[in-house]
């Protein structure tokens, strides 16, 4: 651990990289209305486990990263930088599409398909500013809220505008120790056009991170830094009390050096060859209707979402330099199959050299379009329904490319120099219908079913434009491969509530995720497409209040059972990375929330959770190599995560609010793979972070804030792997280190 840095000159916005969801829990005020039903209902008084954050909350402790949301159990990610990061629920963790649902207001977002086929692997991280609150559903969503919701569903809800003239301008300024200086500023104005009639909010954004991680190999120190702009602009029509129409356009540009070390070099040390740049741009058009009619609401949405994604996937420099000198390799590609001759092997060496140096990088486009209309009863009647339908239509296009690099400075030469190249085209279509229906014939009891439809279809079309031996990637003419799948899900669920501020719940949901194609070019017809996977959840859980409302505490208690896993292996005969379906999995836990407001200004909150997620069959497939054996852990799940916080807030003088905040987090350990024999098996430890605020409000809208990140200065991993592109090398991502800082807003 560093010495602490006596400089309190600012905080980073967020720190990226927490592995499990980092800082306080989340508060959990029983008055708070949810909208996790798709109707409005009382927090403590819906049956599902669900943890909402605040606005508030998010302000006060700072944060503006997905992956730093305060604590909720059971939520963490895997986060291997701002455009790579998974996010698990409950311990459903595994490559293709996600796992989880993630909703900005009424859109759905996946990330991009990529070279792996990982569409769950970089899912979209807006800032989080001017935020109304973050819903978290835990357990399965498969019913209401559909595919890539077989975990559960993370939804981010922003302020909307409104009937008032509002303003606010935040600065920040901080240092990170053993790096550089970051900045950023958040604006936000909302403006009355014409007074309950027609608002608009607009908000925008510029965060810049510097660097923390050193190269000696290319000269470079805290190389590292990252720079995001954007915003969005919201506008809100009221022709009438009872239709509203929201419209919204929202833009982020992200731009930086991928944040990975080398394990064995030490902390923040890293020795790639090559520079790993990334763009990530995505930009979201939305339109949502809502009619309150007699006894019902109808919600109409559609939405465009853009995304640029141009990441660096890795860089091959030691793959290809473990190939010079190598017999095996000449005598495979050069004497076929015969031993080289010294004059061969001298040839093969040099022409295996000027590859070392390149870039793999990955140039992708995405295009998505959704669309859903449904309805839901309001009121207090006995029967409450929702019922609705949904379609999507994703295009991506993917243009992956080794680049040839300046050995010195490890840019990508210009003009391009194009050492090999494959093209994909993929789509993925889908349609559901789906319905919910939950009867109270005593006012004690609720009992709810739910079912959907959905039908999918996956095409995947692509060639290898410039082929390279040297992975196995031959020339290739444009082929085309097919899937689709079609079937229901269900959902029944039991509420009882002896008291006003006393409920069991007792539930049972299906899960699912589309299956998909392969994109490797040439495969045999066999390892193509692979099918959806499902699970089922059987939960109870229990939500209390206690004195007046001063406490709360809810538990749930559950048991998943993951069936034909979509997992990664690679090719027999290749070492291409593919998906298919290969064994089953059990996962059970427990999760408990607790919040206590002993005094006026005091709030006191604990979270945790233990998870046991393991496969409980071995992955055995013919047509790939997978590793998993039953009882092997499933990677990147910790068995614990727990956190608390403390916070209060007091009048320090006639004109001066002040605000003090302690939070704590810890992650237990985890690993990378299924199998701790497999060579590129490797450990996460466990870590805690410390954070601290302190804020005072003072007259006339202005706001001063002093805090410090990762307090300890914690070597939090939250990403750690190996391959054979880094030739087992150790390539780690985790939270930026201690970091101190001043905010300073306005209102006006």
């Amino acid at each position: 651990m560093r010495p602490l840095t006596p400089l309190w000159c600012g905080v980073a916005l967020a720190i990226p990289g927490a592995a499990w969801a980092q800082v306080a829990p989340a508060q959990q005020d029983p008055e708070i209305v949810v909208t996790a039903l798709r109707r409005e209902t009382r927090l403590q008084d819906t049956p599902l486990a669900v943890t909402v954050v605040s606005g508030r909350a998010l302000s006060a402790a700072g944060i503006r990263e997905l992956t730093g949301i305060p604590l909720v159990p059971g939520l963490g990610f895997v986060d291997s930088g701002p455009s790579n990061t998974r996010l698990i629920v409950r311990g459903i963790q595994t490559v293709g599409e996600p796992t989880v649902g993630l909703y900005y207001d009424e859109v759905p977002v996946s990330g991009v398909v990529g070279p792996a086929n990982d569409a769950g692997g970089n899912a979209p991280r807006l800032k989080l500013f001017d935020v109304e609150r973050v819903e978290v559903l835990r357990g399965p969503q498969g019913t209401l809220f559909g595919s890539g919701s077989m975990g559960g569903t993370v939804r981010v809800l922003f302020r909307k505008p409104d009937d008032s003239w509002a303003a606010r301008v935040e600065g920040e300024a901080s240092w990170t120790e053993g790096g550089g200086f970051n900045h950023g500023i958040n604006a936000m104005v909302n403006i009355p056009v014409a007074s309950g009639i027609f608002a608009v909010r607009a908000v925008g954004y510029d965060d810049y991170h510097a660097g923390y991680i050193d190269n000696p190999v290319l000269g470079l120190t805290n190389f590292n830094s990252d720079h995001s702009y954007g915003g969005r602009l919201l506008a809100r029509l009221t022709p009438t009390p009872d239709l509203t129409l929201d419209a919204a356009v929202q833009y982020q540009h992200g731009t930086g050096d991928r944040p990975i070390w080398y394990g064995e070099q030490g902390p923040y040390q890293a020795v790639n060859q090559v520079r790993l740049p990334s763009l990530d741009e995505l930009t979201i058009y939305s339109l949502t209707a809502r009619w309150d009619g007699p006894g019902f609401t109808g919600t109409a949405t559609g939405s465009i979402a853009h995304r640029r994604y141009e990441v660096a996937i890795s860089d091959p420099s030691y793959f290809f330099q473990s190939q010079q000198n190598n017999p095996a390799t000449c005598a495979r590609l050069r004497g076929g199959g015969n031993p080289c001759t010294p004059a061969m092997q001298s040839a093969f060496n040099d022409y295996v050299q000027d590859y070392v140096h390149g870039l793999l990088t990955g140039l992708q486009r995405s295009t998505t379009h959704t669309g859903e209309l449904r309805f839901a009863s309001t009121g207090a009647g006995w029967l409450q329904w929702t019922a609705g339908g949904f379609v999507s239509d994703r295009h991506a296009f993917d243009d992956n490319n080794q680049f040839k690099a300046d050995p010195v400075t490890g840019e990508v030469l210009q003009p391009l120099i194009r050492q090999t190249e494959r093209v994909i085209d993929d789509w993925l279509t889908q349609y559901a219908g789906y319905g919910e229906l939950s009867a109270t014939p005593v006012g004690w009891m609720t009992a709810t079913v739910g079912l959907r439809y959905f039908d999918y279809r996956r095409k995947v079309g692509g060639n290898t434009v410039v082929p390279l031996d040297l992975i196995n990637a031959r020339a290739s003419a444009y082929t085309m491969v097919s899937s689709n799948d079609s079937g229901w899900v269900f959902k029944g669920n039991i509420a009882v509530r002896p008291t006003a501020d006393l409920m069991f719940y007792a539930q049972a949901e299906q899960g699912f995720r589309p299956g998909g194609v392969n994109q490797v070019i040439g495969l045999p017809a066999e390892l193509g497409p692979y099918r959806s996977d499902s699970l089922w959840t059987y939960e109870l859980g229990v939500k209390s209040s206690w004195l007046d409302h001063m406490a709360t505490l809810n538990i749930a208690l559950y048991r998943t059972d993951w069936h034909d896993m979509q997992v990664g292996g690679s090719t027999p005969a290749g070492p291409f990375q593919i998906i298919s379906n290969a064994g089953a999995a059990r996962i059970t836990g427990v999760e408990v929330e607790a919040t206590l407001r002993p005094a006026r200004g005091l709030e006191l909150s604990a979270a945790g959770s233990y998870t046991d997620a393991k496969l409980s069959e071995d992955q055995r497939n013919a047509n790939i190599i997978a590793t998993g054996r039953r009882g092997d852990r499933i990677p990147y799940v910790p068995r614990f995560a727990a956190g608390g916080s403390a916070s209060y807030s007091w009048q320090a003088a006639p004109d001066v609010q002040a605000h003090l905040r302690l939070d704590v987090t810890h992650v237990g350990a985890s690993a990378s793979e299924f199998r701790p024999d497999n060579v590129f098996y490797r450990r996460l430890p466990a870590y805690t972070l410390v954070n601290l605020t302190a804020d005072v409000d003072l007259k006339q809208g202005w706001s001063v804030g002093l805090f410090a990140a990762n307090l300890f200065d914690e070597v939090a991993i939250t990403a750690s792997t190996a391959n054979g592109v880094s030739a087992g090398r150790t390539l780690n991502t985790s939270a930026r280190p201690r970091t101190l800082g001043v905010r300073i807003g306005k209102d006006f």
